[in-house]
């Protein structure tokens, strides 16, 4: 039945060379959704690779993705008794997963900033990863990322984990894409940042944010701390979940008009895409015959590919919109 995957050819090619010169490469660290892995959203993540940014993609280990082996050969399935889990109990599980995977969210992104730096340092480190690039492909990033502009960025699962990622460090991120965040996934230090009460008080919908966390209010302190209202963000739902008002977009809808979503003087784009299902953010709907795809509903009317393209086009606005922003040049 999906012996059409077998047949996908990727327009890559292993241990590519960077591109001569000096330009420095922004950076993407993308994080999947759950059930999904680094190869399902190859349209969305090569799609920025071949705009000009560096775009690291993981297996996360937290048992939301169909198969992954460690370093140590350690095998870790996706883990079907959570899954069948339902209600706020399954909330709970998931809110520790997103710490299991921001922690490696954050381990990769300053690995990937470390190989920015000059061989010695990864000496003294003690790292091989740089040895392993300039000695046996041949490829240095020493000197060629744009350490300024990281961005953090997901789906589903993976945008609750971006999300949350830059929240912890805004040190590290400049700007967050949230492809259909789940957002009753994101840990409540981070729930609380984005629905504070500074935030949501006075709107219409400001009663659906109550309920939302597991801790009383005064263990957060969220109004003195930096928080996602800090950095530049792109909040990007689908037609599907816009009706079915998942994930609190219709709150984060009116914050957005209301201009509470977003740093004051920032870049933030909130929006929803006419036609959309949530699995074409990935690679899915694309891969599967679309009878089939139309017939289980992971798709709709609309083809695919044509809003791959449009998740593409509005992600890309939104990141030159962030460079414009930090006085840094466009990418083509």
């Amino acid at each position: 039945m999906l012996h059409t995957w077998r047949l996908v050819n990727s327009q890559t090619r292993r241990n590519a060379s960077l591109a001569p010169g000096k330009d420095k490469f922004p950076v993407v660290v993308f994080s999947h959704g759950l059930g999904g892995n680094a190869d399902i959203y190859s349209y969305q993540t090569m799609s920025l690779a071949a705009r000009g940014n560096v775009v690291v993609v993981m297996n996360h280990m937290d048992g939301s993705g169909p198969f992954v082996r460690t370093r140590r050969g350690a095998e870790v399935r996706f883990d079907h008794v959570t899954n069948q889990i339902s209600g706020s109990a399954v909330d709970k599980i998931r809110r520790n997963q997103t710490d299991v995977r921001v922690r490696e969210v954050l381990a990769a992104t300053e690995a990937v900033l470390r190989l920015d730096e000059a061989e010695d340092a990864w000496n003294e480190c003690h790292d091989s990863g740089n040895e392993f690039l300039a000695n046996i492909i041949g490829l240095s990033f020493v000197g060629r990322l744009e350490v300024n502009h990281i961005t953090a960025m997901g789906h589903s699962f993976g945008g609750a984990t971006a999300i949350t990622a830059a929240k912890r460090r805004p040190d590290l991120y400049h700007a967050v894409v949230a492809h259909e965040p789940a957002i009753g996934w994101i840990p409540d230090d981070a729930r609380r940042s984005l629905f504070a009460k500074s935030k949501t008080n006075g709107l219409e919908l400001a009663h659906t944010a109550e309920g939302l966390f597991d801790e009383e209010d005064h263990i957060y302190r969220t109004e003195d701390d930096p928080t996602v209202h800090d950095i530049d963000s792109l909040f990007l739902f689908s037609h599907e979940w816009w009706e079915k008002d998942y994930a609190r977009c219709h709150l984060l809808g009116e914050m957005h008009k209301a201009g509470r979503l977003g740093p004051e003087n920032g870049v933030v784009h909130f929006s929803y895409i006419q036609g959309a299902h949530h699995n074409e953010f990935s690679d899915t709907s694309m891969l599967t015959p679309l009878w089939l795809a139309r017939s289980v509903g992971v798709t709709g009317k609309r083809n695919p590919l044509e809003t791959a393209k449009e998740i593409h086009q509005r992600t890309m606005s939104f990141l030159n919109r962030t460079r414009l922003r930090h006085g840094l040049e466009l990418l083509p």
